[in-house]
């Protein structure tokens, strides 16, 4: 009951506050060898951006989404992952006058990740590594502040790598570490905002995950200094 009672929490608290990087998610979740796993994360996120070619135009993006991630066991160690989910992008400018705000609907996200365990410390704590890279493509924007340009297309494609140190403690785990981080945009229709990186390359991120049961755990994960995200998650193993 306490469990099933940490799960409602989880969902009431943080589906109604609807980032840039996707979740990195609890390390020790593997599939084994040959098998697969299931799981999908609500996320929310907003990133500070700067612009390609020139740097002192600064932009902040807000992203709403979800995704699914179904991952096979290439080893007991080592997994590959595809991501299917929808996700909707806002851009706003900061220092840009008049202020540009470019709006999207919820439009189609793709990725694909690997992870594997570095060390495993015998003690209920093990290290491990992760690369993903996600594609938004097609995002159609109502743009504000921009004369005579009231729509644009942008795609949107971003990575990330991460170091992750992940323990054990009954029925919970517990992770946390450091990633690097990029992305990048690009738009037609002469709207007059450049292409856009990330402002900051290097966060850090804390996350938990309550065991419901052999098959099912709950998540929950933050994710700062390059950006200030939070997700939650459900995962099935088969």
């Amino acid at each position: 009951m306490h469990k099933l009672t940490c799960l409602i929490i989880f969902t009431v608290v943080l589906i109604p506050c609807t980032g840039f990087t996707i979740p990195v998610g609890n390390p020790m979740h593997y599939a084994d060898y040959g098998s697969f796993m299931l799981s999908g994360e609500y996320f929310i996120l907003s990133r500070p951006g700067k612009g390609k070619s020139s740097s002192s135009q600064r932009y902040t993006f807000k992203d709403i989404g979800i995704i699914s991630k179904i991952s096979y066991g290439v080893t007991n160690r080592l997994n590959i992952s595809l991501r299917l989910g929808t996700v909707e992008n806002k851009i706003e400018s900061k220092n840009i006058t008049p202020k540009r705000i470019m709006d999207s609907d919820f439009d189609f996200m793709w990725g694909v990740e690997e992870k594997g365990m570095l060390y495993d410390f015998r003690n209920g704590v093990t290290l491990h590594e992760l690369v993903s890279v996600i594609g938004h493509n097609n995002h159609v924007y109502q743009i504000t502040g921009v004369t005579g340009v009231p729509r644009s297309n942008g795609n949107i494609y971003e990575w990330q790598g991460a170091l992750i140190l992940a323990g054990n403690f009954g029925d919970f785990t517990f992770y946390g570490g450091g990633k690097y981080s990029d992305y990048v945009t690009s738009f037609s229709n002469n709207t007059n905002i450049e292409d856009i990186n990330a402002e900051n390359n290097w966060g850090i991120f804390i996350g938990t995950d309550v065991h419901l049961n052999d098959k099912f755990s709950v998540g929950l994960e933050g994710r700062f200094i390059d950006e200030t995200a939070f997700a939650t998650g459900l995962t099935y193993h088969f």
